[in-house]
């Protein structure tokens, strides 16, 4: 068979799509061994991803502006190259297509949540994700947290809707090497034991609370620690460092930004504690990544985050800032908890790993051709 991609997402610095995407494709070459034959459409602003040296991938360039490259060239080009399949790895598919059809929706943050996100994206997401979801022959989510929403935003019968959970990245392992954790702390100037959070820092991710449940812990004279904070955080900076003037936290909360991941292996590994307080997320890959990493996790008892943390997480209300501080200071304070949960973890993360979501996204397709 021959299956095509929207792969814009492999260019450039990868977003989690482009993650996404290239953990599957990579996956797919190891579990159906090359039986498949797949092009990669790109557009023509960037230069080669990566697979460019594999003889069952051919890369394909499509010169074409944004909106029409979608719509007109990607469809004109699947026609041409007679694809059988074509998986749009990010809410949206081609209005119309000459072969079958396979839409990743990563979550309705959009339609739960317009305020936050900006015009644009609710304008784009409102309609076309609707319609991508009609059209597409199968859609695949990242939980069944996801399968619900999508259900009630879309009407789409439930059968054509997917779940296959993302996996941690190969790299995410358990770190212990100091020479490793001297790096680091050199490298991004900290010295004390810290609690880390990994993520975009947006309103979504609950920064807020979680600052004032650390401010709690630490005007109590309860932990010695300070805070990690990893991910970019745009026009939310000024916002995020007036609250931690006000709270006193100048000297105990440090905003590393953007963080290779060779890096944030071990700052997982070294951290005490990690804390994932999100409002909202269709998944929440760094829930796993820590676990992956041996470190105990705290996140929220909504969205996807109990059904992906299981029980190997301390699940919290993320609108109660005492619980939140409570929480934090009884795996600080508890070695065996800490230990009880680091052992679960290890056992959570193996029911998540990319062969697996490779398979069962192969399956889709294979199911979507027989119906053909």
């Amino acid at each position: 068979m021959k299956f095509g991609f929207d792969a814009r997402c492999l260019i450039g610095q990868q977003t989690g799509v482009g993650r996404y995407l290239s953990n599957l494709i990579s996956s797919m070459l190891i579990v159906e061994d090359k039986r498949n034959d797949y092009i990669l459409y790109v557009n023509d602003r960037a230069g080669q991803p990566m697979f460019k040296h594999y003889s069952s991938i051919l890369i394909k360039e499509l010169r074409s502006p944004t909106l029409l490259w979608k719509h007109l060239r990607l469809p004109i080009s699947l026609a041409f190259d007679k694809v059988d399949l074509v998986h749009s790895p990010s809410y949206t598919t081609p209005f119309m297509t000459s072969c079958k059809s396979v839409v990743t929706i990563h979550d309705v943050i959009f339609a739960n949540h317009p305020e936050w996100c900006s015009k644009r994206q609710y304008l784009r997401f409102k309609h076309f994700v609707r319609i991508a979801a009609k059209q597409s022959d199968a859609i695949i989510v990242d939980s069944n947290t996801t399968r619900r929403e999508v259900l009630d935003l879309t009407e789409v019968p439930e059968h054509k809707i997917h779940v296959i959970y993302l996996a941690v990245d190969r790299i995410y392992h358990q770190i212990k090497d100091e020479k490793n954790y001297e790096y680091l702390k050199d490298k991004y100037d900290f010295r004390d034991n810290y609690i880390l959070f990994v993520g975009s820092i947006h309103p979504r991710r609950n920064i807020r609370r979680f600052l004032k449940a650390f401010s709690i812990l630490k005007n109590e004279n309860k932990i010695p620690h300070k805070i990690l904070l990893t991910g970019l955080v745009l026009d939310y900076k000024k916002e995020i460092g007036d609250l931690i003037e006000s709270l006193d936290l100048i000297d105990s909360v440090k905003l590393l930004g953007f963080v290779p991941d060779e890096d944030l292996v071990g700052l997982y590994s070294f951290a005490d504690l990690f804390i994932y307080p999100s409002l909202y997320e269709g998944f929440g890959l760094p829930v796993i990544e820590a676990m992956a990493c041996g470190t105990p996790v705290i996140t929220s008892n909504i969205s996807s985050l109990p059904e992906v943390s299981g029980d190997a997480a301390i699940l919290v209300d993320p609108y109660n800032i005492l619980e939140m501080a409570e929480a934090m200071g009884n795996i600080l304070s508890n070695s065996a908890l800490r230990e009880k949960l680091i052992e679960k973890g290890f056992e959570r993360v193996k029911h998540f790993h990319w062969e697996k979501t490779a398979k069962e996204t192969l399956n889709v397709y294979n199911k979507v051709l027989k119906n053909t």
